[in-house]
């Protein structure tokens, strides 16, 4: 059995811990029975992700097989392609292609709600699992103590340019500098403009996406720890108008890019990542051209 699993930018902006998008950027997992368990890993970062239990792929497959009540064990073999610890969904990727490949070795039947229900009580959140599952945009919210995920399809072509840096930062880390309450007026603010950037979403318009990015509950707080994160976005508006949000709790950086279709964006993604890549003077950060995944890990979309 095998799954391809895309990263994710979570948050986009105003969406804390409930908007993700799926990018072009994938894991690829292949599991077969065996006697017992192990993983065997190649690709990007591989020499930083553990091999034994602690493995998430392998957390993920026995937490299901615990679940379905199915004495499962199975070599995995992971070629990554997804940078580690750089705020791009690596974990979420590593949970959901665990949960869908025991899943299926078991032979049960797959519920997108189930699968969600089981990466979000390993991972703690849903929208990087939301969108690495079912690909797109996702708005992930809960209802009655259990998350689910809605899944939409922007109406235009969209593509990322993404500001990746060269080092790890930690999630938990980066959670620990968000403040416990926030105004009013700034939870106002968030709800109007993630709700003008779902529209944006929907209906291919640039100016309500541009509009919809803006954020005052996560990211200024995060912005400060990040090192050369106000250099990176004063060096993307200098050449360009498109919105910039950070990916995850960081230390990427996602510059959202529109055209007529997928293919233009990334077109014109590539374009401006190879501008941003003259002009920079910023140490420690390579700046790529990366497509809107439309697939998720079940081949959706």
């Amino acid at each position: 059995m095998s799954v391809r699993v895309p990263a994710t930018v979570a948050n986009v902006g105003p969406g804390f811990d409930t908007f993700a998008l799926a990018l072009g950027v994938h894991d690829t997992y292949v599991a077969e029975p065996a006697q017992e368990w192990s993983i065997s890993v190649s690709g990007v970062d591989a020499g930083a992700v553990p091999s034994g239990d602690e493995n998430l792929v392998i957390q993920a497959m026995k937490a299901v097989c615990g679940r379905l009540g199915v004495p499962l064990r199975a070599h995995v073999t992971a070629k990554r392609g997804i940078p580690l610890g750089r705020g791009l969904g690596s974990s979420a990727a590593a949970i959901i292609g665990g949960v869908v490949l025991a899943w299926r070795l078991a032979g049960a039947e797959m519920r997108h709600e189930d699968i969600l229900d089981a990466a979000v009580r390993i991972e703690g959140h849903a929208d990087n699992v939301a969108a690495a599952l079912l690909g797109g945009f996702v708005v992930a919210y809960e209802e009655d103590s259990v998350w689910r995920a809605e899944r939409f399809d922007p109406a235009c072509g969209m593509a990322c340019v993404l500001a990746v840096p060269h080092e790890q930062a930690g999630t938990g880390e980066m959670r620990g500098v968000l403040p416990e309450a926030v105004r009013r007026s700034d939870a106002v603010y968030n709800i109007s403009h993630g709700a003008l950037l779902v529209a944006g979403i929907v209906s291919g318009s640039s100016r309500l996406l541009s509009m919809g990015a803006r954020d005052r509950l996560h990211q200024a707080e995060r912005f400060e720890r990040i090192r050369d994160a106000r250099e990176v976005i004063a060096l993307v508006h200098s050449v360009c108008e498109e919105p910039v949000v950070l990916s995850g709790s960081g230390p990427t950086l996602a510059v959202l890019v529109c055209g007529s279709d997928d293919a233009s964006a990334l077109e014109h993604a590539q374009d401006l990542a190879s501008r941003l890549e003259q002009l920079s003077t910023i140490p420690g950060r390579s700046f790529w051209a990366v497509a809107l995944e439309r697939r998720g890990a079940l081949g959706l979309g």
